[in-house]
């Protein structure tokens, strides 16, 4: 049921662009900020809650209206500003507190920001990348599930998500390249770009799957939140994208655009 609801509604902000997507991207990036902020507390870390979610909101709309170029000196200023909270509020918020709070402000404000350059790339670019970088997430996620489900025997990374295998990272990788190679076909991109995309997408997206499986295992619980019924929180659906997405983003700047 959440899946028939959230799809549509995921499609249709894909598609508007504009407005509409940078306003979807804020929403989620805030989500998935509360949802890390009660992670933290779970380990009785102190969260700087309302500093944090600003630092998160303000980088997505400075994405949204100047770009990527603003980042550095907005970096700087949380940074300056959340270390500062342990000298003001030195007796509630200590330098581990400060260091966890700039750990999901980065690991969330930064890759937002991404989905949003490389959605609003100019021309129709930006949208044909970021179409194949959600496809080529989805297929590595699905095949790698079915394909460990079925033939993994080797564990991945036991120590950080213990149900993973080597057999379904590499049925996943091939999914991906697969997918990639075709919906690229068909989203007019060249094969040796959907191909070379297939490949960084293939690694990216398995790795942020890892590291958000890693913090969870690092904060004692199983899902990120339930923002989505049955399917956990919006950490728990977006945590490959956010590697893959500034992956393929930087591929394009690199490699494609010039």
């Amino acid at each position: 049921m959440t899946a028939l609801v959230a799809t549509p509604i995921a499609l249709y902000v894909f598609w508007q662009g504009g407005t509409v997507f940078a306003a979807g991207m804020l929403f989620l990036a805030l989500a998935a900020w509360f949802e890390y902020k009660q992670m933290m507390e779970q380990k009785s870390f102190h969260p700087a809650t309302i500093l944090g979610g600003v630092c998160v909101a303000v980088m997505i709309v400075i994405s949204w209206w100047h770009g990527l170029a603003q980042l550095t000196p907005l970096s700087f200023a949380i940074l300056f500003l959340i270390l500062s909270l342990t000298v003001i509020q030195c007796k509630s918020f200590a330098m581990s507190d400060a260091a966890y709070n700039l750990l999901g402000i980065c690991y969330i404000g930064i890759p937002f920001a991404h989905f949003i350059a490389l959605r609003l790339f100019p021309d129709t670019i930006g949208m044909q990348f970021f179409a194949l970088a959600m496809l080529g997430t989805w297929a590595c996620d699905t095949v790698a599930y079915f394909g460990g489900t079925r033939w993994g025997r080797h564990k991945l990374c036991p120590s950080v998500s213990p149900a993973k295998s080597v057999e379904g990272a590499i049925f996943g990788f091939g999914g991906c390249l697969a997918v990639t190679l075709i919906c690229g076909h068909y989203l007019q991109i060249p094969w040796q770009h959907g191909l070379a995309s297939g490949v960084i997408i293939g690694v990216t997206c398995q790795l942020g799957d890892l590291v958000e499986s890693a913090i969870k295992r690092h904060m004692g619980v199983k899902d990120s939140g339930r923002f989505f019924p049955g399917h956990g929180g919006v950490l728990d659906r977006v945590d490959s994208l956010l590697f893959s997405v500034p992956a393929v983003y930087y591929y394009l700047i690199f490699f494609v655009s010039r």
